[in-house]
């Protein structure tokens, strides 16, 4: 937390790889310290974006969904997510990155079942520059799906 408000907006990426015990309201503090404003508003959420352009939260088992949608939410300039396993990755997480990360450009969110392919379809509402997709355990994909993938993910180099 001190290196996070120390350091402050200028971080740009962040590994916090195997914290099992990063809890979400360390992520909402830790937002709140990487927020270009750190003006509050009420209920204590930051206003302000991050310039996180990669963040890796694989095995982060303590976060909640709320605080990962929050970083995310916050972090529109973000290029490459790792979420492998996570149980806190929702739909509503992968609808978060649609809405305010038009950059992504590599996601892994394999093996979070708490996820189906609706959240997918969700982040791929419109094309992005993704090259890389890690996906794999992901429930009910199909034809449709697939052809999203290619229609709006055509710089896409790797897929899993």
């Amino acid at each position: 937390m001190r290196l996070a408000q120390s350091s402050g907006s200028f971080v740009r990426s962040v590994d916090f790889a195997g914290h099992t015990r990063l809890s979400a309201s360390s992520i909402l503090d830790i937002t709140n310290s990487f927020c270009i404003s750190n003006a509050l508003s009420e209920g204590a959420h930051p206003t302000g974006t991050t310039q996180l352009t990669s963040i890796n939260l694989t095995g982060c088992t303590a976060i909640s969904t709320h605080a990962l949608n929050d970083i995310i939410a916050h972090s529109p300039v973000l290029t490459n997510l790792n979420l492998k396993g996570l149980l806190s990755v929702t739909n509503s997480t992968l609808r978060t990155l649609a809405e305010h990360c038009p950059r992504l450009s590599s996601i892994d969110i394999s093996r979070c079942r708490q996820m189906d392919v609706e959240g997918l379809i969700a982040l791929l509402s419109s094309p992005k520059p993704l090259k890389e997709l890690r996906a794999s355990g992901l429930r009910r994909i199909n034809n449709y799906v697939m052809d999203l993938i290619g229609s709006n993910a055509p710089d896409l180099e790797v897929l899993d």
